[in-house]
């Protein structure tokens, strides 16, 4: 799953090798859009009680509305434009004003910001090793889990290539969804770079009985590795998805990738936070979270040491000491010891409610 409007449609490479070659080359080519920055302002709600935290977001503005989203803030200041130039002292003054400052530029342009920051970036990869310790520790609980309820409800599977399973899939399916689950947050891949997958991959469908119940376009950019490009649900099932239909096209396509000698499921983007709802699915079927060097942007978090930071801040990832951590983690012990709840001296956002 990508991220963006669903008007939007992004090319992203599966190949590692086209990862690797070309989002060097994103970097340079969209440094344009740091030149001018948006400023917004809002409030952190979610997880803080009565009290509410000001967060102020400065950067290209790619991950604004999923943090105002994420944060459970109702309302956002208008937001105003700022100069590169002007970007340091901009960030010095809302370090003193805002509990989280959430500053999201090109990552060439990474010293020009202040020290003290944690970075993170807007996606991570999810992908499991199939012959991996990790993959062969959370086996057991996958079969009695995911493997049980496709039991118990007799699912069964079958692989199309044919061009009118695909239409169907894709309007029918995927994204009536996509679009019930993550709304104007989610996006899909286009029909193209599905029939474009259908040449090295294969549509998997989930049948509950006569029923059509579910889905998935999968893609086969080499021999060891399987990326499952779009899932979906079909809307009768939406309200029951729980029941184990749209976990059975994950269960079915393990299965095919352990009988045929794949190593490697990549279950693609996620968010950097363990709150998140598509992370924790994909850390369920032993998915380890990486960097991934598609990304042209990074986001680097200015936290106030002296604030208690409720679960929806603390527990976003960050980079540090070459590895995924929490903010949580990757605070020291004494300023996690010292924390308090300061949000009252901080003034109201503008636009924000009480």
């Amino acid at each position: 799953m990508a991220s963006a409007d669903t008007g939007r449609r992004i090319y992203a490479p599966v190949s590692d090798r086209q990862r690797e070659r070309l989002g060097p080359l994103k970097k340079p080519l969209l440094i344009y859009r740091s030149f001018r920055l948006v400023r917004a302002e809002f409030e952190i709600t979610t997880g803080t009680d009565s009290a509410r935290l000001p967060c102020v977001y400065i950067g290209e503005g790619l991950t604004l509305e999923y943090y105002r989203k994420l944060y459970g803030s109702a309302d956002c200041s208008p937001s105003t434009s700022i100069p590169i130039w002007s970007l340091r002292a901009e960030i010095s003054r809302a370090r003193s004003r805002f509990a989280v400052t959430l500053v999201e530029t090109n990552q060439l342009l990474e010293s020009l910001l202040p020290a003290g920051g944690l970075v993170t970036y807007p996606w991570i990869r999810h992908q499991t090793d199939l012959a991996g310790e990790h993959y062969r520790r959370h086996q057991r609980g996958i079969e009695r889990g995911f493997g049980q309820r496709v039991r118990s409800h007799n699912f069964q599977c079958r692989f199309s290539r044919e061009a009118r399973d695909l239409d169907v899939f894709y309007y029918a399916y995927c994204l009536p969804h996509i679009l019930a689950r993550h709304g104007s947050l989610a996006v899909g891949r286009s029909l193209a770079q599905m029939k474009k997958a259908l040449r090295s991959g294969f549509l998997l469908q989930v049948w509950w009985g006569d029923q059509w119940v579910s889905g998935l376009v999968a893609e086969r950019p080499t021999l060891e590795r399987i990326y499952p490009l779009a899932v979906g649900l079909h809307p009768t099932h939406l309200p029951a998805w729980q029941n184990g239909a749209l976990a059975a096209v994950y269960y079915f396509l393990f299965r095919w990738a352990r009988e045929n000698g794949v190593r490697f499921v990549d279950l693609g983007g996620s968010r950097p936070h363990l709150m998140d709802g598509v992370f924790h699915h994909k850390t369920l079927w032993a998915a380890v979270p990486e960097r991934d060097p598609w990304h042209h942007t990074e986001i680097v978090f200015y936290l106030d040491p002296g604030v208690r930071l409720p679960g929806v801040v603390s527990q976003q990832l960050v980079w540090k000491q070459d590895r995924l951590l929490t903010i949580a983690e990757s605070l020291p012990a004494a300023a996690l010891n010292n924390f308090f709840d300061a949000a009252a001296a901080y003034p109201a956002a503008p636009g924000a409610t009480h």
